[in-house]
């Protein structure tokens, strides 16, 4: 028998980040978090919101990179650098992380100079970076994702595609070339959306809590981007209606045990998916690479059993070999100060036996961006504002043909 697959869960993911991070992940260039002018704006429709986006203007420095210091002191916010304000008033070079800046009114102040904000910029960017590209999202094991950057609002899911290119004979005495091109069958519209939140400093904050705690802030980013990017791409899959032959029921055996029975119910469904069709081509699609998503503490009884059960004369039981990994979703909740915002996850004593396909697609338009206006409002007092946000696509057609929902037996 082969040993329990792992199971991908949030946590798995954020403790493999976390241990990355330890280790002195440092992100590429192109999963640097994004900061932009001030653009976005309350009431906004969804049009108006993607012109926005479309069409900001970086805050950040063009020439950011990573510097082994960061590594040193633990974040970008505690590494020691000059303080242009203090040195300015202090006659003097007066060297201090931006943490300390923060926490000694820097950026509270009228005479706070640009270059401290832009080194306050790229401290964010980079230690909300590092996070960004070392945390995972489940939804991963399920889609595609592609990034888009000059895709318009609405656009065919031929977008998605890879070009079709072929090599045939050619004379070479002015025969033509056999042409590339782009993939038919596939006439739907993908809109992009804008996903969005904020965080006010406001003036009884900077009164009563002295400054901003950058890394809870981060935190509370990343937590809410995570959790709201696999609900996005989640609850479609969740949410569909399955029937006939999308389903799966759970087996029964006279004299068989609750392993027995689990085991037989996830071959029985891979045996029906193994009927279903290509949506395009017709053709049987292949039940191979399946993932399952479960419910956490179904998804840790799966994975004792498709390792393969204890065999005798009568009953076979070898390893599940088309499982290739397990992925436990129980969705999220993130607590605010009255209220409770809860992501749904898989129900438990349902389960989904899922194959990457080139149906499922997630094309991001522009990955998490960050908004900051440091200029107070007089009208409500605030003294900072921020927004983050993100512009993303998705085609979901595959769930219809891709996904077998599983009645799991009683446990």
């Amino acid at each position: 028998m082969n040993n329990e697959i792992k199971i991908i869960t949030k946590e798995s993911l954020r403790m493999q980040a976390e241990e990355k991070i330890k280790k002195g992940f440092i992100p590429a260039h192109s999963e640097m978090v994004n900061i932009v002018t001030p653009t976005m704006r309350l009431g906004a429709t969804q049009d108006e919101k993607f012109e926005l986006a479309k069409n900001v203007k970086s805050a950040g420095s063009d020439r950011l990179f990573m510097s082994d210091k960061i590594l040193k002191y633990g974040s970008a916010f505690d590494m020691p650098q000059p303080c242009a304000t203090l040195s300015a008033a202090n006659k003097k070079e007066v060297v201090m992380s931006v943490r300390e800046m923060i926490n000694s009114g820097v950026f509270m102040s009228s005479n706070s100079i640009p270059t401290d904000w832009q080194t306050l910029w790229d401290a964010l960017r980079i230690d909300i970076s590092i996070r960004k590209a070392a945390e995972g999202v489940i939804r991963g094991s399920f889609y595609n994702i592609l990034n888009m950057p000059n895709s318009d609002k609405v656009f065919k899911a031929t977008e998605f595609y890879p070009y079709g290119l072929t090599f045939e004979l050619n004379n070479g005495e002015g025969q033509s070339v056999e042409q590339g091109e782009t993939r038919g069958g596939q006439v739907e519209s993908i809109e992009h959306l804008v996903y969005a939140a904020g965080f006010t400093w406001t003036l009884l904050a900077e009164l009563f809590q002295g400054s901003i705690d950058p890394q809870r802030i981060s935190d509370a980013v990343m937590l809410g981007y995570n959790a709201k990017q696999d609900d996005v791409s989640m609850s479609p899959l969740l949410a569909y209606s399955y029937s006939g032959a999308q389903q799966t029921a759970a087996a029964v055996l006279s004299g068989a045990n609750r392993q027995e029975l689990l085991y037989l119910t996830i071959e029985n469904a891979i045996d029906d998916f193994a009927l279903r069709l290509d949506p395009i081509t017709k053709r049987k699609i292949t039940a191979s690479e399946l993932v399952i998503l479960a419910h956490p503490e179904d998804a840790r009884h799966i994975s004792r059993v498709i390792g393969g059960l204890p065999s005798d004369a009568e009953r076979i039981y070898p390893a599940i070999s088309e499982i290739s990994s397990i992925v436990g979703y129980d969705g999220e909740t993130i607590d605010k100060r009255a209220t409770s915002v809860v992501y749904t996850g898989v129900t438990a004593g349902k389960c989904y036996l899922v194959k990457k396909n080139r149906y499922m697609n997630i094309g991001v338009k522009r990955g998490l961006t960050l908004e900051v206006d440091s200029i107070p409002d007089v009208k409500t007092l605030a003294r900072e504002q921020r927004a983050w946000y993100f512009v993303e696509g998705q085609q979901t057609t595959g769930i219809a043909n891709f996904i077998q929902e599983i009645t799991l037996p009683t446990w």
